[in-house]
C-alpha cells in the first residue's frame, strides 16, 4: 500500500472507515478505489481496527489487501462505545485539515467511475465549503447513509452522553 511521503501534497478528500474481521470484504472496496479513483494522489483513506480484531491485524501484517492506489492509515484501536467514536478518532488523527470527509462502510464499493471528481466539482459549488452530501446507497436508496461533509462541521470534543 502508498505511504504518503513528505513531498505528497495533502488531501483533499479523506475517507474514515471502521472495518472488523472481512478482509475479503474489504478488498474489493480497495479494489473499486483502485479502479474508479481519478486523482489518486488527492485522496486519503484512515481505517480504524479493534485491537482484538486479529482477523484484521493478520491481513494487515501479511500485506494480503490490494493496493487501492491511495494512502492508506491504519489505527489499531480499543474497541469503542459506538461507530461514532471511531471516525472522531479518526478524523482526529488525520489531522481536521482535509476540505472533505466522507464517512463510508468496509462492504460499501466506489462504483462510479471518477467519484473523486464528482465530489470536488460538487464542494467547488459551495466556496464556504457548507456543504452535507450522501452517495447513493442502493439498499437504502429513499435515505441518507453516509455523509460527505466539509471541514467546517463541528464535531464535539464532549464526551457522547
Amino acid at each position: 500500500m502508498r505511504v504518503p511521503s513528505p513531498t505528497t501534497p495533502p488531501a483533499d478528500i479523506v475517507i474514515l472507515m471502521a472495518t472488523r474481521a472481512r478482509p475479503a470484504i474489504l478488498a474489493e472496496v480497495f479494489t473499486s478505489l483502485q479502479t474508479h479513483t481519478t486523482q489518486k494522489d488527492r485522496v486519503e483513506f484512515w481505517i480504524y481496527v479493534d485491537d482484538d480484531d486479529t482477523v484484521m491485524k493478520d491481513a494487515i501484517a501479511a500485506n494480503s489487501l490490494p493496493d487501492p492506489g491511495i494512502p492508506v492509515h491504519w489505527h489499531i484501536g480499543p474497541q469503542t462505545g459506538g461507530l461514532g467514536e471511531t471516525h472522531q478518532t479518526l478524523w482526529k488523527l488525520s489531522g481536521q485539515a482535509a476540505p472533505v470527509y466522507m464517512i463510508t462502510v468496509d462492504d460499501a464499493r466506489f462504483d462510479t467511475a471518477g467519484w473523486d471528481d464528482i465530489i470536488r466539482q460538487e464542494f467547488a459549488k459551495c466556496p464556504d465549503g457548507v456543504l452535507l452530501a450522501f452517495p447513493h446507497d442502493p439498499m437504502t436508496a429513499d435515505a441518507a447513509t453516509y455523509p460527505i461533509f466539509g471541514r467546517w462541521i463541528g464535531i464535539s470534543n464532549a464526551p457522547f452522553q
